[in-house]
């Protein structure tokens, strides 16, 4: 008998068939379970390798032992004919039901994935003002039930290095969401700032967030090839409502059909009815090159985190080389260019970042007339120019294009914040606290709203107002020793803290007096000036030493060299910067007079004749 008819009748063709459908089933059913359970990567490699090496082995042992009614025998303890037959038949139906599993797999994988609402049936509206609500943890039961969250997508790429991709993603995800009108979509800001916390719970996490629901997934980049994984989540239960996985060629356009289609199985699910003339899709929207996208994404990740800003500008710059007409990289290089000079990247003057904020913003405008971010941008570089250099600007056109900047995009929180420091410039607090307030209340894990709402509060002599505050951004974990209001904390008696901060080394380390700074914030009627000038002193030979946050720090002490923080100067401590030589020349100059001209003088300030005016 040849060696072809010996195989064949011990049925080692037919074992190893069954092994490859049976191994290729076992994978294809690992792979789709391992990241929707959050499972390691290499437990897809493990069993490929396990797979591969049991191959030979298992050829062997069907060459070697037969299956007979009585069990496993050796080939030589049975007849040749006696069970070749059996064992045949058992084979073929344990290979077809493989077969039949595989295709049902391939089937599933091909068309369960597909979205199940045409492209033109749903729609951009308004977004609603989303506010954010502190409820007990356990307690969802009186959120809107048509609420949600779009928590940051863990990364599962091989070498975890696609953390800003997989946030782009979930980012682009809640972007889309926001345009359904029925539907409340926490702040980008919020959701995210729960970012490695998940260990709290679904449930927890809702219930800060003020949502019923919570979106959830992962992003896995291997090699041209991308899977996505998405779960929507009723936190009242803790139970999942939807679940999909996504496997796509990695180009920009199925990203954005994968964004599309999550939104619309969210709006599905959740029973939203939509209006006729609204979508919720990326068409007609720019599609960038794929390799240009990441660098978006990439970029847009430092801006957030306010890191290596001449970086991000530089991918930018390579993205626009090759796209001159992608807006959104306009968008975001003039936000960057406006923060470059305050974050310590550039050693630009404001009036000379002017150029490129206005060059980059226009060139955005210009592609997207309702770009909010450019609009704010333009407006905010005109407030620092007028508050920092003296340069006249309008102020009734600043604070205008900011307002209008919320308008078209409520979910952005800077021009939010930048507005409430251009009402505290022109001495309207009470919009200014109120501008504070609203950005806290939709962006509570926005720190910069929640720093200027306490120090206005502490500006204008609330200091237990202010210091609830403070206390609450700590118990958050929004707020760092890099900013702090040195009043709220020698009022509320905080001497350590107090000493803890002043000498940090970006102001005092080192220094042997500041007890000395802590008496006299006890008394700051007083004149400290002999003390401001022994600090300035000392100052000089400290190279770390941050003119910038010092200001905190020596304002209230009575030092008047340097133009002061907006939220200082109307309250009972900017008395001493208001009556001094400085205060009458900046705010007649910058246009702030003009402002007050038209539209009323502030509760310390008055008119005295046409062309002047006297503060107490």
């Amino acid at each position: 008998m040849s060696l072809f008819n010996e195989l064949k009748r011990r049925n080692v063709f037919r074992v190893a068939a069954a092994y490859l459908v049976i191994g290729w089933l076992l994978l294809q059913v690992t792979d789709t379970v391992v990241p929707a359970l959050h499972l390691p990567d290499w437990i897809i490699s493990a069993l490929t390798l396990v797979l591969l090496l049991g191959f030979i082995p298992t050829v062997l042992f069907s060459w070697a032992y037969e299956l007979t009614p009585d069990g496993l025998k050796k080939d030589s303890e049975v007849s040749a004919n006696q069970v070749s037959s059996f064992t045949a038949k058992k084979l073929d139906v344990i290979t077809l039901i493989a077969v039949v599993a595989v295709m049902l797999l391939v089937a599933w994988q091909q068309f369960g994935t597909k979205p199940k609402v045409a492209a033109t049936d749903l729609a951009v509206a308004d977004v609603p003002a989303f506010e954010v609500v502190e409820t007990n943890v356990a307690d969802t039961a009186n959120t809107d039930d048509q609420s949600i969250a779009v928590l940051p997508f863990a990364d599962l790429s091989p070498q975890s290095d696609q953390a800003y991709f997989s946030d782009g993603i979930a980012e682009e995800i809640l972007n889309v969401l926001v345009k359904v009108k029925a539907l409340k979509v926490a702040s980008r800001t919020s959701s995210f700032g729960f970012k490695g916390q998940e260990s709290m719970g679904i449930p927890a996490i809702a219930a800060k967030l003020n949502v019923r629901h919570v979106l959830e997934g992962s992003v896995r980049k291997s090699g041209q090839m991308v899977r996505v994984t998405a779960q929507l989540i009723d936190a009242q239960t803790d139970q999942h409502l939807w679940s999909e996985t996504y496997d796509r060629e990695l180009t920009t356009e199925n990203l954005f059909a994968i964004q599309d289609e999550v939104a619309k199985a969210i709006v599905e699910q959740l029973g939203i009815a939509l209006k006729t003339d609204q979508q919720l899709t990326h068409e007609g929207h720019q599609v960038p090159a794929l390799n240009n996208y990441d660098l978006f994404l990439k970029a847009r990740a430092l801006y957030r985190a306010r890191l290596e800003l001449d970086m991000v500008d530089g991918y930018l710059r390579q993205i626009l080389e090759q796209e001159p007409d992608y807006a959104p990289a306009w968008e975001l290089r003039a936000a960057v260019a406006l923060l470059m000079p305050n974050y310590g990247f550039s050693d630009l003057t404001f009036v000379a970042a002017q150029e490129k904020v206005n060059l980059y913003a226009e060139k955005a405008l210009a592609l997207n007339p309702n770009s909010a971010l450019s609009l704010a941008a333009k407006a905010y570089i005109r407030h620092l120019i007028a508050w920092e250099d003296g340069t006249k600007q309008d102020y009734q056109s600043i604070i205008n294009d900011l307002i209008r900047a919320i308008e078209i995009d409520p979910n952005l929180p800077s021009p939010m914040n930048w507005l409430g420091l251009a009402y505290a410039a022109v001495g309207q607090t009470d919009l200014s606290t109120a501008t504070f307030q609203t950005c806290k209340q939709r962006h509570p894990f926005f720190s910069p709203c929640t720093e200027n709402l306490y120090d206005i509060k502490a500006g204008m002599g609330l200091y237990d107002e202010s210091w609830e505050i403070f206390k609450q951004a700590n118990e958050q974990g929004i707020s760092t020793g890099n900013w702090v209001n040195f009043i709220t904390l020698a009022q509320q008696q905080e001497r350590t803290a107090f000493l803890l901060v002043a000498g940090s080394p970006n102001l005092l380390l080192g220094w042997h007096r500041l007890p000395e700074i802590y008496d006299a914030y006890q008394n700051l009627d007083q004149d400290h000036s002999s003390l401001v000038a022994d600090i300035r002193a000392y100052s000089k030979s400290q190279s770390s030493f941050d003119p910038y946050f010092a200001k905190i720090l020596l304002f209230p002490l009575g030092d008047v060299e340097s133009k002061p923080y907006e939220f200082f100067l109307w309250g009972p401590h900017g008395k001493k910067y208001r009556q001094s030589a400085s205060f009458k020349p900046l705010f007649k100059t910058n246009g702030i007079f003009d402002y007050w001209q038209l539209n009323g003088y502030p509760l310390q300030c008055r008119a005295e004749g046409d062309d002047d005016f006297e503060c107490d």
